[in-house]
């Protein structure tokens, strides 16, 4: 649907409205944020996942979806961009509503405002109601059975970390004597 609206908005605005835009360049550039993010997820799957997990594609969605927010997230900046880029009137200060160079262009614009607006709001709603769904159908899989059989427990040892304190607040005075004879000798 990305690629739709992309193309659809690149097509208006390059042989009706007849003015050069980025916006191909923007498909592209989407198609492959998609493809070397969806191939960096499979080798995630293959070298790092727990078998049990990476047999079955656990939170492949959820994992998917950050990469469409994303996507989304480029083509409507490129397509703001572009949809401004070809306007009439460049001077944004000198803009009104008698700044298109035809009532049709007016309307085109409001129009595709109002339905790119639509889009985004059902597509990030699509994405969270996925995530929603997702979350609910896992709740018998294995690292949500892992923790409700093992709760992890931290528990802070300050004795542990005593030596790197002592280290610190070393650090922290010998810091504050450096800067008061800096300041020292830069105002004298």
């Amino acid at each position: 649907m990305i690629n739709l609206v992309l193309l659809v908005t690149w097509f208006t605005i390059r042989f009706i409205i007849r003015k050069k835009n980025f916006l191909f360049k923007i498909i592209w550039l989407v198609d492959l944020t998609f493809i070397l993010y969806a191939g960096s997820v499979f080798g995630m799957y293959i070298l790092s996942m727990p078998y049990a997990e990476a047999i079955r594609l656990d939170g492949f969605d959820r994992y998917m979806s950050s990469v469409v927010i994303l996507d989304l997230f480029i083509g409507a900046m490129a397509l703001a961009i572009a949809i401004d880029q070809s306007f009439f009137e460049q001077r944004f200060e000198k803009r009104d509503l008698r700044s298109f160079s035809s009532i049709i262009t007016k309307n085109l614009y409001q129009m595709s405002a109002f339905l790119l607006l639509i889009f985004s709001i059902i597509m990030m709603y699509s994405e969270s109601n996925g995530i929603k769904f997702t979350n609910h159908i896992s709740q018998n899989e294995l690292p949500v059975q892992l923790t409700r059989i093992s709760r992890p427990q931290t528990k802070l040892n300050q004795k542990k970390y005593c030596w790197l304190i002592r280290i610190l607040r070393t650090w922290i005075v010998i810091m504050q004597v450096m800067w008061a004879a800096t300041t020292t000798l830069l105002t004298n």
